[in-house]
C-alpha cells in the first residue's frame, strides 16, 4: 500500500516482440518480461485500452488506484494516404499515395452493401498509385479502394 509501480511495455513490430518492465522507487521490479510472437501469425494491435478490473469475491484481488501519464502510441501510417478521386475520359480514376507490399483493390458500389471488384494492383514501393473504373455503371456509383496486406 501507497508503493508506486511504473509499468513499461514496448512491442516492436520488426522483431515481433513484446517487452515489459515494471519498476519502483527501489528500481526494477521483477524480471523484464518479453514474449515473442511467432512470425507466421497475423498479430496487429486494433484497439488500445486502459481498465479497471475488481473481482471481489476472490482472495487474489488486489484495489489499485493509478494515474496514466507519459502515455505514447506510434502507430504505422495508414495504408492509403492522399486520397482524390475524378472522372477522367469518362473512367473513374482514384489516385493516392500507397504503401510497399499491399494490394490495393478499386471497388464499386450502387447501394454501398453490394461491392464490385473493378481493378487491383500490389505495391511493390511506396509510390502514386491510379486504379481506374474503365466501364462506369450509368446511374449513381459509390467507390472506394480496399487495402489489405497480401
Amino acid at each position: 500500500p501507497g508503493e508506486t509501480f511504473h509499468v513499461q511495455m514496448a512491442f516492436a513490430a520488426a522483431t515481433h516482440t513484446l517487452t515489459t518492465v515494471v519498476s519502483n522507487s527501489g528500481g526494477q521490479y521483477g524480471p523484464t518480461q518479453t514474449i515473442s510472437v511467432p512470425t507466421n501469425r497475423d498479430f496487429r494491435i486494433a484497439t488500445f485500452a486502459i481498465s479497471s478490473y475488481s473481482d471481489k469475491s476472490s482472495l487474489d484481488s488486489v484495489l489499485a488506484h493509478g494515474v496514466v501519464d507519459d502515455l505514447t502510441l506510434t502507430v504505422p501510417p495508414v495504408p492509403v494516404q492522399n486520397l482524390s478521386g475524378t472522372f477522367s475520359n469518362g473512367n473513374w480514376r482514384a489516385q493516392f499515395l500507397c504503401r510497399s507490399n499491399w494490394s490495393y483493390t478499386l471497388q464499386r458500389s450502387a447501394d454501398f452493401t453490394a461491392w464490385t471488384n473493378l481493378s487491383t494492383t500490389t505495391s511493390s514501393a511506396v509510390t502514386n498509385v491510379i486504379l481506374l473504373d474503365t466501364n462506369p455503371a450509368v446511374g449513381k456509383s459509390f467507390y472506394r479502394v480496399q487495402a489489405q496486406r497480401p
